[in-house]
């Protein structure tokens, strides 16, 4: 379990390309949001704004692991919910 949550974290803490900025998917009101969001990581840590947008930025706003579930195709999913909220 500890390489699952290990590389669940390198991937989240891998930057975006532009190919993941822009898409056909994201709108521009999505794109603002995913500034916003990488504006409030880099908050008050000197030189993380030089890295750019990570993978976890997509998430937005702050969000807490619930859990992994299988998907399609043998694929596994990431499951999550926002702060204060108790449902899963």
């Amino acid at each position: 379990m500890f390489d699952v949550l290990a590389q669940m974290s390198l991937q989240m803490q891998a930057p975006i390309y532009n190919r993941h900025y822009y898409n056909d998917v994201l709108d521009s009101a999505d794109r603002a949001a995913l500034g916003k969001a990488y504006k409030g990581r880099c908050s008050g840590r000197s030189g993380q704004s030089r890295k750019g947008i990570f993978q976890v930025d997509f998430l937005g706003e702050k969000f807490v692991f619930s859990g992994l579930a299988r998907g399609k195709q043998g694929m596994w999913e990431i499951k999550s919910r926002r702060v204060g909220d108790h449902h899963i």
